[in-house]
Order: C-alpha cells, then sequence, then structure tokens
C-alpha cells in the first residue's frame, strides 16, 4: 500500500486533474462507487475555490461571464490550487495568470482590472494605521525637508496601467449594463486604500502617482518631487502634500541624517 503522503498526493491530482486511475483502488466504496466518491470531493473542492475568486474578483465575473469566469477558474486552480486551507489568499496569482493567458490578446486588460480588485482585497486585511504626528512634522526645520521619507498607509496601495482601469471598475460598481469605454482612451494610474467607509479607489494623475510611488520606495522628498514634475511640471507637491496627510495616505515619516542613515 503506498505511503500516506503518496496518497494524499494522488487524491489531490485527482481532484484538480481527475487523474482517478491511481487513487480508486484505495477507496472503500462503503455503500457509494470510490468513483462518486472522488466526484463529491472534485466538485466540493471546484465551487468553494470557484466562490473564493468570485467574491474576490466581481468585476472581473462579470466582464467575462459567468460561464467564461468559470471556466477560467478552473483552468487557474489547475495551474494554481490554493496553498492553504485559507481560500482567502486563493486568488493571489489569478492576475499574473491573466497577464500571461491574454498578453497578445483583446482581452489583455482583464489582467489590470484583477491586479486593481486584488489590490482591494489587501487593503481590507492590511494593517491599521497610526495618525500622522502632524506635529512631529512641524517641527522640522525647511532646510531638512528635501531629506524627509514618508510611508504610506498600510492599508494603501497604488496601481498604474496601460488601460482605463479604474473607469472600468467605477462603471461595474452599479447593477445593470455599463456603458461601452474606450480601451484605447489611455492608461490610468489608481490609489486602493482603506477608509472608514470602506474601499475607495481614486484616480490618480499621473504627476500624484509618480511622487507616491517614488515615497512609496523610500525616497527622499526631494527625489520624489522630482519624479512628480517629470510627469507635470506644474505638479503642486505642497498640495498634494496636504491632500495626502489629510486623507491619511501619508501615515509616517523619517529624516534621516546626510549620510542617509536614521539615528
Amino acid at each position: 500500500m503506498p505511503a500516506l503522503r503518496e496518497l494524499q498526493r494522488r487524491l489531490i491530482a485527482s481532484i484538480l486533474a481527475e487523474d482517478d486511475a491511481s487513487v480508486l483502488p484505495w477507496i472503500g466504496a462503503h455503500g457509494l462507487p470510490a468513483s462518486e466518491r472522488l466526484s463529491v470531493y472534485r466538485n466540493t473542492c471546484r465551487e468553494n475555490f470557484l466562490t473564493a475568486l468570485a467574491t474576490g474578483y466581481p468585476v472581473l465575473r462579470r466582464l467575462t461571464g459567468e460561464a467564461y469566469f468559470r471556466q477560467l477558474a478552473q483552468q487557474y486552480q489547475q495551474a494554481h490550487p490554493s496553498p492553504s486551507g485559507n481560500l482567502g489568499h486563493a486568488g493571489a496569482r489569478l492576475p499574473e495568470f491573466l497577464g500571461q493567458r491574454f498578453a497578445t490578446t483583446e482581452f489583455a486588460y482583464f489582467a489590470d482590472v484583477a491586479r486593481l480588485e486584488w489590490l482591494c482585497q489587501e487593503v481590507l486585511s492590511a494593517a491599521d494605521r497610526t495618525p500622522l504626528d502632524l506635529q512631529r512634522l512641524g517641527a522640522v526645520s525647511a532646510a531638512d525637508h528635501t531629506r524627509l521619507r514618508f510611508t504610506l498607509d498600510p492599508a494603501a496601495r497604488l496601481l498604474a496601467s496601460r488601460f482605463p482601469v479604474v473607469t472600468i471598475w467605477e462603471a461595474h460598481q452599479q447593477p445593470g449594463e455599463p456603458a461601452p469605454i474606450d480601451l484605447a482612451a489611455g492608461g490610468e494610474q489608481a490609489l486602493v486604500q482603506r477608509r472608514r467607509a470602506g474601499i475607495t479607489v481614486f484616480r490618480l494623475q499621473p504627476a500624484e502617482y509618480a511622487c507616491l510611488d517614488a515615497l512609496d520606495r523610500k525616497r527622499p522628498l526631494a527625489a520624489a518631487m522630482e519624479h512628480g514634475l517629470e510627469a507635470d511640471p506644474s505638479f503642486d507637491l505642497g498640495g498634494a502634500l496636504r491632500r495626502w496627510a489629510e486623507a491619511g495616505v501619508i501615515a509616517a515619516f523619517d529624516l534621516p541624517d546626510e549620510a542617509g542613515q536614521i539615528a
């Protein structure tokens, strides 16, 4: 008789790939044929996995249609079965899977829509932020402002896409068939953030995204400002910082010394 680990491996192969031959001889009937027992497990596994994906990707589900979403879910599950019993993480690699699947097709935008939706899932379970210490920030000398490094809200994520992903996401937040969207209209940048009212998706201007992305990568404020100005020479850093502080997008800061070290 195969070892327990080998039997488990065969059972998983049977459930995901419908390869029953290697495991059927080791399943007792007990009133129900072994093949039917496997079908029960297989259907339960697929439906639970499908439900997890549908919960995390409602916009993608509407874009593809129910039947094709089910087909994609099955193919994705075979390629990337859930690594744990917590199905909340099951969809983590779906954007990557879609990116590879549709890279050269008219549906390439599916991957970025999925990325946006997965970011919404990530911020749901992200840590709470502590309010930015404005008094401490105000005490920083103006001469040191360029060296400031900011930390974004743990429940905030950034996304840049060559497709109008925010427009697509917004259009599918209401019931009914949305108006047609021009996929060639140009890319959009998004800020996804968890707030008291729930998950919010903001459309960012290119300069705002460039600056926030630099800050998120722990670049000093001077470098982040340069990125913003490269995207738009009229970028107002001061106004943007005030908005981000008020909205809680910026959660903390540090001030390295001139050698870049934190005291």
